[in-house]
């Protein structure tokens, strides 16, 4: 592998695969609403006043979040293309001001899972293989505070059992971008029906492997994959 190649590796690494697709999304979407306008608008190297007016139009339907991520698309665009970033002109850091304050910024906060909700969810998932899955993920995934992404990205050997609890190694998350890694301290619970501990111990025991991914796909047969399962699922 030459020195210009590794070079490119490592550009590519730079920033996550969920990243890269926003930014190619939001900067195909700013082509296309250029391309869409009569007469056509330049999109390369954009005017600010162009950024300005799509920003303008697309805050009718988007949230100010949207907004944000497009226009770092846009930026990133002309900064890999050696051009002038449009975010850093006064017309579009005003505009797009504007229609924070007119908007409004206030995140979305969904409600807590808190334990009375954990113990009637568990209730209600059957003593299946599939079930078994589902309350150790559930389980750990409560009393660890992990992220969707962290849970699914967890194999066998990153989870030990200790004698008060588990011991899990978080390899890669959205906080630890370096990849450098954490470690979380689990403890058993004196009730058996939300104690993560016991769960775990239950499907690691169907799972029946020292290595590969700790949780995995289903068949409605109950047939145990060998894939990870995924955060969308």
């Amino acid at each position: 592998t030459s020195l210009f190649e590794r070079a490119r590796q490592f550009k590519d690494n730079a920033d996550a695969a969920n990243t890269v697709r926003t930014y190619s999304v939001g900067w195909r979407h700013f082509l296309m609403w250029c391309e869409a306008q009569s007469p056509c608008l330049q999109a390369m190297p954009a005017p600010p006043e162009i950024v300005a007016l799509y920003l303008t139009a697309e805050s009718e339907h988007c949230k100010v979040s949207t907004l944000r991520s497009r226009l770092s698309a846009i930026n990133r665009a002309h900064r890999e293309a050696g051009h002038e970033t449009p975010g850093r002109s006064v017309v579009v850091q005003q505009v797009f001001k504007g229609i924070r304050r007119t908007k409004g910024v206030a995140p979305r906060q969904a409600t807590p899972i808190v334990a009375t909700d954990l113990r009637a969810i568990v209730e209600t998932i059957p003593d299946s293989t599939l079930g078994l899955r589902d309350r150790a993920l559930l389980l750990l995934g409560f009393h660890g505070a992990f992220r969707r992404s962290e849970i699914v990205a967890l194999d066998v050997g990153d989870v030990t059992e200790t004698k008060e609890g588990l011991r899990v190694i978080v390899r890669r998350s959205k906080t630890d971008q370096e990849g450098e890694g954490l470690e979380k301290g689990i403890l058993f619970q004196a009730d058996p029906s939300v104690c993560p501990v016991r769960a775990l111990r239950a499907w690691k025991e169907v799972v029946g492997e020292n290595a590969g991914p700790l949780f995995r796909a289903v068949s409605r047969h109950g047939k145990v994959s060998l894939s990870r399962l995924t955060d969308r699922a």
